[in-house]
């Protein structure tokens, strides 16, 4: 089995607008002909290897959807389960995971990675425990599975996030003379022009909070130099997480905040020459109390106790599970998806992952399937390196109302794609119609009619409304569903309601289904479909369960939507004024750390409203 030729083009494009050679790249995790032969589509790279190079070209694999193996969807799950269970305190049976996963086969594997991770999950489990000794030596070790650099030589490697972080590790615990150096030279390196915004939030957030704890430790009492740089350390810290959307370290860069806050106020008073206002510590003080109140609703701390999140993966589905899924999805029979390609019997030996088929045979299906044949792609299929780029900035013009860029950053994009490919022509419909809509040059009918029209160019309308069971539908078709749903036609609301509420039912108590993106976008219109049919309970356990996953994912892309879908509840019912005016408030202190203009007008009018 190998990779399909547009993601290794667009490592080997990406690598080269990077200035990086074959050597560089692989440097720990293969040997630089073997990346060549990934490059050139001609050898497999598993997951563990794929997330590696991406991480190492400054690419964080959050906004990939990932495609293994059934072999391989094991080895994840086993990871996964060790990361979740160091996180919820299973320290034991985490243990007892990491010893069978070590021992494991799988012929596919990369050893040196699939080591690093068992060092650095067994050091977590220390670390829970509290048990530092011989920590640094851990850390170190794990980083020598895949890289050999001392502290004079992190600029002249090429190093991912887990790297840096383990870099970090190994200064803290067994490198106290030069950790400050150490640490600075981590924060120089993210800034890296090549690093996405979501591999900085897992590494610029932990390396300021070390250094501003050093500067605690060598200074009882800061001086106002060492004020005024933890300033500028935490503030960049907080904008990377804010527009990543990412808690890593987020409670201890607010608090640090607070204390910096409470230093020029009491010296320089509300209008400090350094930018510190009154209004920025209530803003602060704001979002503390908003991710307090997450955290309590999920019954988690907000405080970092391990970094397990710098391994944690979502979006990943075994290709068996899909096959099978999306069969159903569509309607069709065993017969009808094997016709005139493979006898019905080896179709689904694949499909009870009893098969492990080649490639081209993955390729084919998913093309019957109106899929990408990409094992690890993001909305649209391309090589190009800036095309992906525009995408990023797009998304960016989209989120801050700039309209007319978005709308000339699309054309560029259509320059640079092939629009004969399915999932390609429906992102650029869904994306020209919603900056058609957002412009008003279209009406909202119209705006639907060409939404419907973007799901339907893989999956049509109706096979997903009524289906009844398995579903599989990729985020773009989810992208496409979500804005369906916003239809306020009454009998088709109830139509959506009714798919909603059996999706939710049918997949509550699945850990799989969890641990998609999906997941959370179909939950959370759920929540605001029965909170307006007067189910205000039932909305308030989705939108709770939601808020839960945002909190121990680390990721809070869909916490504004819940707190004030608790806050709309709260109103509807005619309880407490109070806590209307507090969900909102949380709401707003969110989409305000975010930086998202238009959410917080909203909310900042609905406060104003009650008030």
């Amino acid at each position: 089995m190998c990779d399909t030729d547009e993601f290794g083009k667009y490592i080997s494009k990406t690598r080269m607008s990077n200035y990086l050679s074959l050597e560089q790249l692989s440097e720990g995790i293969c040997d630089s002909s073997s990346l060549n032969r990934i490059e050139h589509g001609k050898r497999y790279a598993n997951k563990l290897t794929r997330d590696r190079v991406l991480g190492r070209l400054g690419i964080d694999g959050y906004d990939y959807e990932n495609y293994v193996s059934i072999k391989e969807y094991r080895q994840w799950e086993i990871r996964m389960e060790i990361l979740n269970n160091i996180s919820n305190g299973n320290l034991k049976e985490a243990y007892q995971k990491i010893k069978m996963y070590s021992e494991s086969y799988d012929k596919y594997c990369n050893n040196n990675l699939k080591m690093q991770f068992c060092i650095f999950a067994y050091a977590q489990i220390k670390k829970r425990k509290g048990y530092n000794r011989r920590l640094g030596k851990i850390f170190a070790d794990a980083l020598e599975c895949t890289v050999k650099c001392s502290c004079d030589m992190i600029s002249s490697k090429v190093l991912s996030a887990q790297e840096l972080s383990f870099i970090m590790d190994d200064a803290y615990y067994n490198r106290e003379p030069e950790r400050m150096r150490i640490y600075e030279q981590v924060v120089e390196y993210i800034k890296k022009p090549y690093f996405d915004v979501f591999s900085r939030a897992m590494i610029y957030p932990k390396a300021v909070v070390h250094i501003c704890r050093e500067i605690f430790s060598e200074q009882n009492i800061p001086d106002r130099q060492s004020y005024v740089r933890m300033l500028e350390l935490c503030s960049g810290a907080k904008d990377i997480l804010g527009e990543a959307k990412r808690t890593y370290y987020l409670w201890e860069i607010s608090r640090l905040l607070k204390n910096i806050y409470s230093y020029f106020l009491k010296n320089d008073g509300e209008n400090s020459g350094n930018g510190v206002a009154q209004e920025k510590a209530e803003e602060n003080q704001g979002f503390m109390q908003a991710f307090n109140e997450a955290g309590r609703l999920a019954g988690i701390s907000v405080k970092m106790q391990d970094d397990t999140y710098i391994y944690k993966e979502y979006g990943v589905y075994c290709t068996a599970d899909v096959i099978y899924k999306r069969r159903r999805t569509l309607g069709l029979t065993v017969r009808q998806l094997a016709d005139g390609y493979m006898i019905e019997r080896t179709l689904a030996k694949i499909e009870s992952g009893r098969a492990n088929p080649h490639a081209t045979t993955i390729k084919e299906l998913f093309k019957r399937l109106n899929m990408s044949a990409e094992y690890s792609r993001l909305e649209i299929v391309t090589d190009k390196v800036e095309a992906k780029d525009t995408i990023r900035n797009f998304k960016k013009k989209c989120n801050s109302g700039e309209y007319d860029k978005a709308k000339a950053l699309l054309e560029k994009l259509k320059r640079n794609i092939d629009l004969s490919v399915p999932v390609n022509k429906q992102f650029v419909l869904r994306a020209e119609g919603y900056i058609a809509f957002k412009l008003k040059e279209i009406g909202m009918q119209e705006y639907m009619q060409v939404v419907k029209e973007a799901l339907e160019c893989t999956i049509p309308y109706e096979c997903i409304m009524n289906n009844k069971g398995d579903i599989f539908i990729t985020n773009e078709e989810i992208m496409c569903l979500n804005i369906l749903m916003s239809d306020k036609d009454t009998e088709r609301a109830k139509v959506y309601s009714d798919f909603l509420q059996n999706v939710f039912e049918k997949n509550k108590d699945e850990e799989y289904w969890k641990r998609q993106k999906v997941y959370k976008v179909l939950m959370t219109n759920l929540a605001n479909v029965k909170g307006s049919e007067g189910e205000y309970e039932y909305s308030n356990n989705v939108s709770k369960s939601i808020i839960s996953m945002c909190v121990m994912e680390k990721k809070l892309t869909f916490l504004c939507e819940n707190f004030y879908n608790l806050a709309w509840n709260y109103r509807e019912q005619n309880k407490s004024k109070q806590e209307y005016i507090h969900y909102v408030e949380y709401s707003y202190y969110i989409a305000r750390f975010f930086d998202e203009d238009r959410s917080m007008k909203f909310f900042k009018s609905r406060m104003d409203e009650w008030k």
